[in-house]
């Protein structure tokens, strides 16, 4: 992808989160609780079970899909990343953005996720591919939707 076209989709991933509004400024959920939904794509949550991961569940029409995920940091840059589960599965760095689009400095769920490299993944990933869900691609911007009631336990839930 060359540099233009990704600042091009990272200025739209922007753009659809801001055109699909913020999130309640009263919403606070604790960490590993927050329940994202797509910017894009309303059906698709990003659900996090605990600070370890969650699930990803992709959702149009008829068609749906469960991706499990666990998070990942990065030796000395403060980098978190969403990893899913699976043979040669895709993975994309994440972002937290507060309601104005600046760093979250929020204590607990941010209102604003943005996973920049997740469709592309999902879209060149053999497994995902080989089942024909094309629509079922996940966004790459989440706004904080609800906390999920699920709280993790030994092994994860399931949603």
């Amino acid at each position: 992808m060359s540099r233009i076209a990704t600042r091009v989709s990272a200025a739209s991933i922007f753009v659809a989160a801001a055109i699909a509004g913020t999130p309640s400024s009263a919403l606070e959920c604790p960490n590993g609780s927050g329940v994202y939904r797509g910017t894009t794509t309303t059906t698709h949550e990003l659900r996090f079970a605990g600070q370890d991961g969650g699930f990803l569940i992709l959702s149009k029409g008829k068609a749906r899909a469960v991706y499990p995920f666990t998070l990942t940091y990065s030796n000395g840059l403060a980098r978190t990343y969403l990893v899913v589960t699976g043979k040669d599965a895709p993975s994309s760095v994440m972002m937290e953005f507060g309601p104005d689009f600046a760093p979250s400095k929020e204590k607990g769920s941010a209102p604003f996720i943005v996973t920049p490299e997740l469709t592309a993944g999902f879209y060149y990933w053999d497994a995902f591919r080989s089942r024909d869900q094309n629509e079922l691609l996940p966004d790459s911007a989440w706004r904080l939707a609800g906390c999920s009631p699920d709280r993790p336990t030994k092994g994860g839930v399931r949603p």
